[in-house]
């Protein structure tokens, strides 16, 4: 949900620019996508808001690290051990930081010492094993591996390392039994990656207006991938704008049964519920959204409208002077709307996922 999660810190940075954990969420979205440029900017702008944002300066040393300007990132890691010396990330990323140098020893202290101040970070175990098979120490890495794989199953590194190991150390069952999950693995992220592809593919549909294609693309998603919150509420928007209000109410509900805190699959379905005149459950679905998700404009707008249509003026401009401050340049509408005169529009409680 990156795309989500950048929407929510800019929605915020438009309310205070100066926010230094919403540069800091960006930052950290970038980082994971691959924007390393874009993340380091941010991280540099929250350190400059908030000088003692200890984790800021955490993550500007790693990517600082992984692109091996290391004197700044020397620089930026003391500053961070000054601020939190007994955080195991410090001698994590001192690890990252030696091994980069080509001093395996220091490397292999510092990771040994993040295990030991937090035994459960399958990060360390790793980086640790693959210096270990760097020394030929098999046995040790192996057991490494072993441990990183215990607490992250997914680990498709550990596992492939692993696997290797065992080969080498001709124990051929074992290193075919690790190989064998690390091809299942595999096989489920082509699974993740044709699922994001269908739904992408549905959404570009749906925005150039081809409902029905948009919706046979949001199926096959489901079809592949029937446990997955976001699927079902991305199936079920398109079902609300074609006017298939009893079906998009049963994708909805399915959402919410996977993930009950899919705030905007309670607006979907409140917006539903209101366009089938069961207002007073749609208000109660929206209120659930608005308090799993008090950030989002639009959630309170359709609040706002719900709250008139049950002639609750009060509550109604309180919901809509909320969506007002939270996002300025938000169209208000003061007029009867869409969905109170009983036309389907668009679900309004969440933003359409961006490509």
């Amino acid at each position: 949900h990156f795309d989500e999660a950048l929407g929510e810190f800019q929605g915020v940075l438009k309310i205070d620019p100066r926010y230094a954990p919403a540069h800091y969420g960006i930052g950290v979205v970038r980082e994971l996508t691959d924007e390393d440029d874009n993340g380091v900017s941010e991280f540099r702008e929250a350190i400059r808001l908030q000088p003692d944002f200890e984790t800021a300066h955490l993550h500007l040393a790693r990517v600082l690290v992984g692109r091996r300007c290391l004197t700044e990132a020397l620089a930026v890691l003391e500053t961070a051990a000054l601020l939190t010396p007994n955080d195991p990330a410090i001698p994590y990323v001192r690890g990252l930081y030696f091994k980069n140098q080509g001093d395996t020893q220091k490397a292999l202290d510092e990771f040994r010492k993040s295990i030991q101040r937090a035994p459960q970070n399958p990060e360390a175990h790793y980086e640790l094993g693959l210096l270990l098979r760097q020394s030929g120490e098999l046995e040790s890495a192996a057991g490494e591996f072993r441990k990183a794989i215990e607490l992250s199953p997914a680990d498709g590194p550990s596992l492939l390392n692993l696997s290797q190991i065992l080969r080498l150390q001709g124990k051929k069952e074992e290193s075919q039994q690790a190989m064998r999950k690390f091809g299942e693995l595999r096989k489920n992220r082509d699974t993740v990656r044709t699922v994001q592809l269908y739904n992408d593919t549905g959404i570009r549909l749906v925005e150039r207006g081809d409902l029905n294609g948009g919706i046979g693309y949001f199926r096959a998603a489901v079809e592949l991938s029937p446990d997955s919150s976001e699927m079902h509420r991305s199936l079920a928007r398109a079902l609300f704008q074609a006017g298939q209000w009893d079906v998009a109410r049963k994708e909805y509900e399915t959402a919410i049964r996977f993930n009950p805190r899919d705030w905007q699959a309670h607006g979907g379905l409140g917006e539903v519920l209101a366009q089938q005149n069961h207002v007073a459950e749609g208000i109660k679905e929206v209120e659930t959204a608005t308090q799993l998700n008090p950030r989002s404009a639009p959630a309170y707008e359709l609040l706002g409208r719900l709250y008139r249509r049950v002639n609750d003026p009060v509550r109604a401009e309180a919901a809509l002077a909320r969506a007002k401050a939270l996002e300025p340049q938000n169209n208000i509408r003061k007029q009867e709307t869409d969905v109170e005169a009983g036309v389907p529009s668009a679900p309004s409680a969440g933003p359409t996922p961006r490509l």
